[in-house]
């Protein structure tokens, strides 16, 4: 909008450089107020304007030039989405984008995840999110999302990755010989990754299990053996999923 100390036409030369390029359609009624819109223009640009008006005698006047810049109305562009240091039970999550952003994943076990991220409002181009809490040998899904300063946001595809699966393994590995007499105190090693659940279970009543009947992670499974007044016996102990064997001599 502007104003001429004489009735004046009205047009506007606008551009995105002091060449401008483009203008409004003349508005030949001669007026003292004037104002006219420019549409179509792109968004968060800066545009270079200047406004004239003829009167009816026809003389020209020119203004000098002004800019304004329009609304940024586009969300940001999301690239480079991946996964890495996936655990038993975490992962973390990376991802770019083309303008300054916020940060936060959706992610759950299907693609309506169900659990988020805290949202991390510092405006970046590169990040990197960690999950923790996971299921170990599990298929997740997630997502990224990203918002501007002008809080356009922007939201990637469907992406997965399956967390480790747990591995175990028992010390002593196999077997272990006992005298008639029997004992307590006996002990198995169980080495396994944070998050790792197990048991530990006897098969045979005569050897008991006194501490460490489950556990997550590494761990010691503590037992018993009764004293065997009969024949020789062997019995097995199931340990994180591995069989372990005790033999007994016999009294006889």
């Amino acid at each position: 909008s502007w104003s001429t100390n004489v009735a004046s036409d009205s047009q506007v030369d606008y551009g995105t450089t002091t060449s401008y390029g483009s203008s409004t359609t003349l508005n030949g009624s001669l007026v003292t107020s004037h104002s006219q819109a420019i549409t179509s223009l792109s968004a968060n640009a800066l545009y270079h304007y200047r406004v004239k008006s003829r009167n009816a005698a026809g003389v020209l006047a020119v203004s000098p030039d002004y800019t304004f810049t329009t609304l940024d109305t586009i969300a940001p562009t999301i690239s480079g989405v991946s996964s890495s240091g996936i655990t038993f039970t975490g992962a973390t999550i990376s991802w770019t984008t083309n303008e300054l952003a916020d940060s936060q994943v959706e992610y759950g076990t299907t693609t309506s995840y169900g659990s988020s991220t805290t949202l991390d409002s510092s405006l970046v181009a590169s990040r990197s999110q960690a999950l923790t809490g996971l299921s170990v040998n599990t298929l997740y899904h997630y997502r990224v999302k990203s918002r501007d300063a002008a809080s356009n946001l922007a939201t990637s595809g469907d992406y997965t990755f399956t967390t480790l699966a747990c591995t175990y393994s028992i010390n002593p590995e196999y077997y272990e010989e006992m005298p008639p007499s029997g004992g307590s105190g006996f002990s198995i090693g169980v080495t396994a990754a944070s998050g790792c659940a197990w048991t530990a279970v006897s098969n045979k009543s005569w050897i008991v299990i006194t501490s460490g009947s489950s556990g997550s992670g590494n761990g010691t499974v503590v037992y018993r053996v009764t004293v065997n007044k009969g024949a020789p016996r062997t019995g097995t102990m199931t340990i994180a999923g591995k069989t372990f064997t005790v033999y007994q001599e016999g009294a006889y």
